[in-house]
């Protein structure tokens, strides 16, 4: 039998792409710090309770990793997908 997977919490950024210089503005990893931190807080879960996690981004390979890394999540598989624009 399939095993059951949901989705409790959503969080979102705008669509845009990060300024080529941390001066200008955030960086993919506070992007994804701050859409993680939404998602979290919609399902009233914490980063101990998520299991795996599937980063989409069109920019920079494993920016999954270094995005997620920072908050705490390096005990589950992270996922990088890349698909353009498509991705998210």
């Amino acid at each position: 039998m399939p095993r059951r997977v949901f989705v409790v919490g959503v969080g979102m950024t705008p669509f845009t792409k990060p300024p080529k210089s941390p001066s200008e503005g955030q960086q993919y990893p506070d992007l994804a710090a701050k859409a993680v931190s939404r998602a979290l807080a919609d399902c009233k879960l914490d980063i101990k309770d998520v299991q795996q996690a599937f980063v989409g981004n069109m920019f920079a390979n494993g920016a999954g990793q270094r995005s997620l890394y920072a908050m705490g999540f390096e005990h589950i598989p992270i996922h990088n997908v890349h698909n353009a624009c498509a991705t998210g």
